[in-house]
């Protein structure tokens, strides 16, 4: 056998390495000597052997497990079946993990088995942590939600995402929410509820007062955009403060109040002047002193001067409008405040004043002395300048008052 004879037989075996199939030429030759035959009858198994091979490892890369598995002729079947059967016990195994099944166990693959094992053991105690935490969440969320149904306070969680209320105490359910078909509906004013929802953008915790028209309630509202139970929510404090409004404005009341008479005190009308302002409007202010109080104390009793004194506030006060302000300065001192109202108005209006009083029928005669000044629109001028301008003229009428008297 010469080189010449073993020329094709090389030539197929690089093919073969290079995964082609025999070349119709080799397939087709007859060889007279048998060794030849022979080789070239080994070389087509080997070939047909080698690509089948190829092929069904090609597939079992790709994924693909339903490849077909070389024959039995193929020398390499028997490994490649054991392969094919291990891949898809493998499979299997991976996808009763995936289910939850943590029992799984491999023994036949060396390090990998080993690994294998430590994966799932991990898997294992992890879901066990997390079923732990699970429980104590559970737990931390009822004993959340029996902590604020015995809160008398409203308690209300919104998701910023549905705008929907996920958790509300029982007191917000009974003062707010009605229990028809309607939950989200407020049984006080919806408006309430709908202003809750348009805070969905806060990032900070945020407080303001909500006053409710319908039933003249005023509720202090606290919100803490938080992350709780899986979602971004608001959480809402709220807090009905209408008794304490009002024990505080009655409070505030007492303070700007005279006792005696009821009318707005010095300290009201001190406060009021400082913030007034001519950006608007021009006024008139009216110093007004009650005329001869000391003889009416020291005729008729303390008693009596006090009834003048209320006889005189009365009388005002029902000749003003309820925009005016009117104060009892000191003692028998009062100062009258007539937005927008000119000074030859205000004169006309104290005239009709004095005139009411002449005309009641008491032991003694009443009337008032007064001074008055317009303060115009955009005027500078301080209540300290215009507390003595006034003064000096109702000193000047309380002299011609005297004077008229003794004539």
């Amino acid at each position: 056998m010469d080189d010449t004879s073993l020329q094709p037989f090389i030539e197929e075996l690089v093919r073969i390495t290079q995964h082609q199939p025999l070349s119709k030429e080799l397939k087709e030759m007859n060889f007279s000597s048998e060794s030849l035959q022979t080789l070239k009858e080994g070389l087509e198994y080997l070939s047909t052997s080698l690509y089948d091979s190829y092929e069904f490892l090609t597939a079992i890369c790709q994924g693909n497990l339903q490849a077909p598995v070389p024959n039995r002729n193929n020398f390499f079947a028997g490994p490649l079946k054991e392969l094919h059967s291990v891949l898809n016990h493998l499979t299997w195994q991976t996808t009763q993990v995936a289910n939850g099944d943590y029992t799984q166990h491999i023994d036949f693959l060396g390090e990998f088995s080993t690994h294998f094992n430590t994966m799932i053991q991990q898997l294992k105690d992890r879901e066990a942590l997390l079923q732990e935490q699970a429980v104590s969440l559970s737990d931390t969320l009822s004993l959340f939600q029996l902590i604020t149904n015995v809160q008398d306070n409203w308690i209300l969680v919104l998701d910023i995402h549905t705008k929907q209320f996920i958790h509300v105490n029982d007191s917000a359910k009974s003062f707010l929410f009605h229990s028809d078909t309607n939950p989200n509906f407020c049984k006080r004013d919806c408006l309430l509820l709908e202003q809750l929802r348009s805070f969905s953008d806060e990032k900070e915790d945020f407080s303001f007062e909500y006053y409710c028209k319908f039933s003249t309630a005023y509720t202090s509202v606290k919100g803490f955009p938080r992350h709780w139970n899986h979602t971004d929510t608001i959480v809402y404090y709220l807090t009905d403060i209408t008794a304490e409004k009002e024990k505080k404005d009655l409070l505030q009341d007492i303070a700007y109040r005279d006792t005696l008479t009821n009318i707005y005190n010095r300290r009201y009308f001190m406060e009021y002047m400082n913030k007034l302002s001519t950006d608007e409007y021009g006024y008139s202010i009216i110093s007004i002193d009650v005329d001869h109080l000391k003889y009416v104390n020291d005729t008729f009793g303390h008693m009596a001067g006090d009834d003048y004194l209320c006889t005189i506030v009365s009388t005002i006060q029902h000749n003003i409008r309820s925009t005016d302000i009117f104060c009892r300065f000191g003692g028998d001192e009062f100062l009258l405040l007539l937005p927008k109202c000119q000074e030859e108005f205000a004169h006309f209006k104290m005239e009709r004043i004095n005139r009411a009083l002449s005309s009641l029928d008491k032991e003694y005669s009443l009337s008032i002395s007064y001074g008055i000044l317009y303060v115009e629109q955009g005027s500078t001028i301080t209540f300290n300048e215009i507390l003595p301008l006034i003064d000096k003229k109702m000193y000047e009428c309380k002299k011609l008052h005297k004077k008229s008297r003794e004539q």
